[in-house]
């Protein structure tokens, strides 16, 4: 899709907004939204998506227990840059070094997780994905693996042992072709 404004650059930022009952889309690369900020006088610096990430979370209503919030966990320090959780968040999520990955690798990997639901990037697929329908095996599969593990978290283990039975089933299917592969060398 392209820019709104420009027309030659990729839109990356999408706003969709209702006013009076009436909804209105803006399609902007980041050029012209920087530009648009600017002379429009649209604030797209009260979103922070870093201070989104970090604080889901709470959004969730995942709170922890009363006595863990009583004490407060010390913040990590990057021994590279100094940096704290708190100066990522303040720079709108970039980390101050590549040590930060590693000091910080498990607000990190939560966020991530929560955005992404899961590690793994499954990309588009070009018509449809391969033409054995593994791409989309695979897709299902780390849906159901994610799917598990929510089940499991909400103690809904009845529905959890068919999504566990699915998931074998999945890898089984995925694992056949593999199988037939090596035989017929």
């Amino acid at each position: 899709m392209l820019c709104d404004i420009c027309h030659h650059n990729e839109a990356t930022i999408h706003i969709k907004e209702i006013v009076g009952g009436e909804k209105k889309s803006l399609n902007l690369c980041s050029s012209c939204a920087a530009e648009h900020e600017k002379t429009a006088g649209i604030n797209f610096g009260s979103f922070n998506l870093a201070e989104m990430l970090f604080n889901l979370e709470k959004l969730s209503g995942a709170a922890a227990p009363a006595a863990a919030a009583a004490t407060p966990q010390p913040s990590p320090v990057c021994p590279g840059c100094g940096w704290t959780l708190q100066k990522i968040r303040e720079s709108g999520g970039r980390l101050g070094c590549p040590q930060c990955y590693e000091t910080f690798s498990g607000p990190i990997r939560e966020a991530l997780e929560n955005v992404h639901r899961g590690q793994m990037h499954l990309g588009k697929r070009l018509n449809g994905g391969a033409p054995d329908g593994t791409a989309q095996l695979r897709a299902e599969l780390v849906r159901c693996r994610y799917e598990l593990t929510e089940l499991v978290k909400c103690e809904n283990y009845e529905q959890a042992a068919k999504v566990r039975d699915r998931i074998r089933e999945i890898e089984a299917r995925l694992s056949a072709p593999e199988k037939e592969a090596d035989h017929g060398q």
